[in-house]
């Protein structure tokens, strides 16, 4: 299975912070810029709806905390493990919840490891 790369570490510095107290674990930063968007428009509805809020839409039957940037779907675990350690660089390989716990996005709970 191809993984695909997360966004430039800044890009997601500027978009996310870690909140421990979520279970999704991210939440929106109130002041992402408005260059990461293509109209001032498309700026403020992102604005209005999730601006400050945390990070938890679900995806399909997998049940993982993802976001979309760019209109690609990344996992939440992805980026807070990228956050928490400062690199994008993952590879191809898996980041897993030591705990087994989908909903447990918290960095000590993360590990980056190979495909079984």
């Amino acid at each position: 299975m191809k993984i695909k790369p997360l966004p430039d570490l800044n890009y997601l510095k500027e978009c996310f912070e870690i909140d421990e107290t979520l279970p999704c674990g991210l939440r929106w930063k109130s002041d992402r810029p408005i260059s990461h968007f293509l109209t001032y428009y498309a700026y403020e509805r992102w604005f209005k709806a999730c601006a400050g809020k945390p990070c938890q839409s679900k995806s399909g039957k997998a049940k993982y905390y993802c976001v979309e940037i760019r209109n690609l779907r990344f996992f939440n675990h992805r980026i807070i493990y990228a956050l928490h350690n400062n690199t994008i660089d993952l590879g191809n390989k898996i980041i897993d919840h030591i705990d087994g716990n989908k909903s447990n996005n918290k960095p000590s709970n993360l590990r980056y490891r190979d495909w079984e």
